[in-house]
């Protein structure tokens, strides 16, 4: 606790417990769990926490000095490794660590002194080890800060608009994961209002009060209450990577998976160190409090039981969601599919309505054209005017191109034979995105050209307007050079090959493996030609 802290310990040695019982009853949590693409929130989670027990039981064993820095080293290397390539944001790890020196041990800052003091070889060690680190920390950031400022292109909101709109989300977090809802709890929270200034909404002011509050208890509390800091700071660090600068949808409950933890640690401490509430009083509290998530965690396991179900209780709670209602129709699209002209009815009543309030996506759009290819909906040209008008506004979005995408995969189950589909309606839209300068759309374009127009000769040409279109990014001149491959236009392999060799080697790093197995497929080929 710090030497500030007094009072009744006797229901402190219950914290521990209480907040790891919350933590595995809190609904919030429960998408990690059952969503499958999620399990990768789950496996970066628990390298972290075995990186950081570790860390601790190294850190705090008897061992010399340079036994101990080298199996710290080595432990946190590997789990730090092994977090990040689980998820991106294991890189945490990290700084979970520094946090546990800076605000629980408190004892690092002794030790650098003491190194500094001892000699001037030693204070030279130090200094050139912090100025390396720092070179190298930024070098490799500096990249992909530059991507992500580059990606906001692909958004219906500014950084600003984002950073401004986080506050009011990290306190919808916090409700949920002291209060939950299942009204408010969702796959999907597209329909969260975005903060466009200050007081727009005034909620926002109010949201960035509090968080400002509870870093600044937080700071203030380093000395004199160790706990109360160090679960503070626990859940802002969880979310400082996807809660902040870098353009990822507004929402998401997983992201709390983690960072839970530092909130319910620090209830359970208020409750079982108040010098207000008896130690006994203070666990019959939590015990109806934890009883309570438990009814609404069993309530939304319930839910997540059936996917049509899910999703309608979804689409009943967020109506202004673009999301919520586009997987709801297309659970009912596939009952459609099936010959249930009700559901086929029903799911493009849902779109309609979806196509209204989705004043950016076109995903709606394209369901709808695919619902009308294999039902008895009749295909209507104001879909496809409508996502034409959509595109010009808005331009490209990773939505809108996985919706162009999966329409595409559509037309390509159903290439050959009686299954054929007659690509007519569809031709402007795809026609359409080779005027966009997109590489992605270009790439779409490309492909519709090659799979379904039979068109090599365009597509190969719009597959080289998408590489040259995406500059240094090797994937594209990958696509390229997969169709030529794939058509077998040898000469023109061979000179796609020696582009892709001619990048710069920190764009080539993560396509080096498939870059291997390019020159092993094609052999002596290219030599023999005379590339």
């Amino acid at each position: 606790q710090g030497p500030g802290a007094s009072g009744d310990t006797s229901g402190q040695r219950f914290i521990p417990l209480a907040a790891a019982a919350f933590w595995i009853a809190a609904p919030i949590n429960l998408g990690p769990v059952l969503y499958i693409s999620q399990r990768m929130t789950i496996l970066a989670s628990l390298f972290t926490v075995l990186g950081i027990l570790l860390y601790l039981r190294i850190r705090l064993s008897g061992l010399r000095v340079i036994p101990k820095v080298s199996l710290l080293a080595v432990s946190t290397a590997l789990c730090t490794y092994l977090a990040y390539y689980s998820k991106e944001n294991g890189i945490l790890l990290v700084g979970y660590l520094a946090l546990i020196e800076l605000v629980v041990l408190q004892d690092i800052d002794r030790w650098v002194m003491a190194r500094l003091r001892a000699s001037v070889i030693a204070k030279g060690i130090l200094v050139a080890a912090g100025i390396s680190v720092c070179w190298v920390a930024w070098d490799m950031a500096l990249p992909f800060i530059e991507r992500q400022f580059a990606a906001y292109d692909g958004r219906d909101f500014t950084l600003g608009e984002r950073v401004l709109t986080q506050f009011r989300v990290i306190n919808f977090y916090i409700s949920q994961v002291l209060v939950p809802n299942n009204a408010e709890l969702s796959m999907w929270h597209d329909d969260f209002p975005l903060s466009r200034g200050l007081f727009k909404p005034f909620t926002t002011l109010i949201a960035i009060a509090i968080i400002v509050g509870l870093l600044l208890l937080a700071l203030f509390s380093i000395r004199r209450n160790r706990l109360i800091s160090f679960s503070i700071f626990w859940f802002f660090l969880g979310h400082s990577l996807e809660s902040t600068f870098i353009p990822l949808e507004m929402v998401h409950e997983h992201r709390n998976y983690l960072p839970s933890w530092g909130i319910l640690l620090l209830l359970s401490y208020v409750v079982l160190s108040s010098r207000l509430i008896r130690p006994r009083m203070g666990l019959v509290i939590l015990g109806f409090f934890w009883v309570f998530n438990v009814g609404v965690l069993h309530a939304r396991a319930e839910i997540w039981s059936n996917d049509i179900i899910k999703a309608g209780h979804e689409a009943r709670y967020h109506p202004d969601s673009p999301m919520a209602q586009f997987s709801y129709a297309r659970y009912l699209f596939l009952a459609a599919k099936s010959g249930d002209q009700e559901a086929a009815t029903a799911a493009e009543q849902i779109l309609e309505r979806s196509i209204l309030i989705d004043q950016s996506s076109i995903a709606s759009e394209m369901l709808l054209v695919i619902l009308g290819y294999t039902t008895d909906v009749e295909i209507q040209s104001r879909w496809i005017e409508g996502a034409l008008s959509k595109l010009e506004d808005v331009g490209y979005t990773p939505v809108n191109s996985r919706a162009l995408s999966g329409v595409l995969d559509f037309f390509k189950g159903r290439k050959d034979g009686p299954d054929r589909l007659d690509p007519v309606p569809v031709v402007p839209l795809y026609n359409y995105l080779e005027t966009m300068g997109h590489p992605q759309l270009t790439t779409l374009a490309a492909i519709f050209q090659l799979e379904i127009m039979d068109n090599p000769e365009k597509g190969l040409a719009l597959m080289e307007r998408a590489a040259d279109q995406a500059g240094y990014r090797p994937a594209y001149r990958f696509n390229l050079l997969r169709s030529q491959i794939k058509l077998r236009r040898t000469d023109e392999v061979c000179h796609s090959l020696d582009e892709i060799k001619s990048l710069p080697y920190s764009e080539l790093v993560m396509f080096k493996k498939e870059l291997i197995k390019v020159e092993q497929f094609l052999g002596d080929t290219c030599k023999s030609s005379g590339q």
